[in-house]
């Protein structure tokens, strides 16, 4: 029976048994006390290696573009011509300069109904058939029907209809021509540029209202500007004297990487010259950003391998602190790995540029990289495939082998830290296991004095009443 809670308090013998046993029960829990000071010590490593874990992930997601040559220098690409092209320039362009002609933009196919003197009119259901030209193009059937809650057929509630469920084939507006006289028209533009996107348009019923609206519509192009308004065009470029279409104002087939899009035509017999080259400030800022990321791991794995030596005020006491992972071995070793490849060299072609020294990015004392834009910029002006392959050379490349040595630190299967953190996770359930084995052997300890402290005070409470009863005997 636990005993917990029972104070005598020295009644007796005038000992304070409960600061006694207070006391001894503090002293032998001394051990508790380190086994938790090691465990708190293995959670603040854990944690520390989840905080590493984040940096080096940070560092690997931008090392993973930099394995690709096409994506370790971004480029540009520049017209000098203003108002006749838009362009963007992807991962795969090539430096180089360009010129062509253009001689007609793409444009959509419209058609427009009669004016109608109101756009309140109520039309009765039906089925529209658009038809398109283009082979990759599926015919759409568009049933037109009022609801029983929903709007009457007005023009409005048709080209609402029709938008709504062609899913961008076309576009459906009702227009307002203005003016005293002025009336609406329905018109219908296709959503596809070009002559793939000429489409024709019919209504099944072969009669009524919305029949007789459609067939106006689908007819040449009519005096009173109804029917075929707008015809379906090609865009026409001129290349070296070469006359090509395009279906649609957005090509990405003509100059390699780079998307055009075609905003206006050229002046008669003048060409538009267009330039693509690499975007220094887009890759410096790149290169920059690898190299603080890069820093940052270096930086906490230094500042956690800190061992700091003091002396007292009499200079005769040294106190040594260690960071919780100083002289840790995980550390070391991915510390050692990082810095391993920095001064190797990569076979480009171009013995000028080899190293990550000839393109602006060095490495001090302690590890750290520093970042020089100028040299940079130099060396891709210089050769700027030479300086692609330093990172993304297959094999031998920086960036491939900072990956792969990477790898082996965050698999989250085997990787380093992962064995790393299990193994902590295994030494603090050891210790979880012998704490709660003393706080058990504790709890009899104090049992154990309670009852012996207690079986005390009675010893000594009956020697006392023994003693009073002899006094009174040699009173009498």
């Amino acid at each position: 029976m636990s005993t917990q809670g029972i104070s005598f308090a020295g009644l007796a013998s005038g000992l304070d048994s409960s600061a006694i046993i207070k006391s001894l029960v503090a002293l032998e829990r001394r051990p508790i006390g380190l086994l938790e000071q090691k465990k708190s010590r293995f959670d603040q490593q854990a944690k520390l290696f989840g905080t590493l874990r984040t940096k080096l992930d940070k560092l690997q997601e931008l090392t993973k573009d930099l394995k690709l040559q096409s994506k370790v220098l971004d480029y540009t690409a520049t017209a000098d011509t203003e108002n006749v092209v838009q362009l963007t320039a992807g991962d795969t362009a090539v430096p180089g300069t360009y010129n062509f002609k253009i001689n007609r933009l793409a444009q959509a196919q419209t058609r427009a109904s009669s004016s109608q003197a109101s756009d309140a009119t109520i039309f009765p259901g039906g089925t529209l058939r658009f038809s398109f030209a283009g082979a990759s193009l599926q015919d759409l059937d568009i049933t037109i029907v009022q609801e029983p809650s929903g709007p009457p057929l007005t023009l409005g509630e048709i080209a609402a209809q029709v938008s709504k469920k062609s899913d961008g084939k076309i576009k459906a507006d009702v227009v307002f021509e203005g003016g005293a006289t002025g009336g609406y028209r329905l018109t219908f533009t296709s959503g596809v540029e070009g002559e793939d996107g000429a489409f024709s348009v019919t209504e099944s019923s072969g009669f009524g209202a919305l029949n007789d609206l459609m067939a106006e519509m689908n007819r040449p192009k009519q005096a009173d500007n109804s029917g075929l308004l707008v015809a379906a065009e090609n865009a026409e470029l001129e290349l070296n004297g070469l006359i090509v279409q395009r279906s649609s104002n957005s090509i990405t087939d003509i100059i390699p990487g780079v998307t055009v899009q075609l905003t206006g035509t050229t002046d008669p017999g003048k060409d538009v010259k267009i330039t693509v080259g690499t975007d220094i400030e887009k890759s410096a800022k790149k290169m920059q950003d690898w190299v603080d990321a890069y820093n940052e791991v270096v930086d906490f794995i230094n500042e956690q391998s800190k061992v700091e030596v003091s002396q007292g005020d009499t200079g005769k006491e040294t106190t040594v602190t260690a960071n919780a992972l100083a002289g840790d071995s995980t550390l070391r070793s991915i510390r050692n790995r990082i810095r391993s490849f920095l001064s190797s060299s990569v076979d480009t072609g171009n013995e000028a540029v080899t190293m990550l020294s000839q393109i602006g990015i060095d490495s001090d004392r302690d590890g750290r990289l520093k970042f020089d834009k100028s040299e940079f910029e130099d060396a891709v002006g210089e050769d700027s495939e030479a300086v692609t392959k330093i990172f993304s050379m297959p094999t031998t490349g920086m960036a491939v082998r900072l990956m792969d040595t990477l790898d082996t630190f965050t698999d989250s299967v085997d990787g380093l830290i992962k064995s790393r953190t299990d193994g902590i996770g295994r030494v603090k359930r050891d210790i979880d296991r012998q704490i709660d084995r003393l706080e058990r052997r504790m709890v009899s300890f104090e049992d154990n004095l309670t009852r012996r402290y207690a079986n005390l005070e009675q010893i000594i409470g009956a020697m006392e009443s023994q003693r009073g009863a002899l006094l009174a005997l040699q009173q009498r």
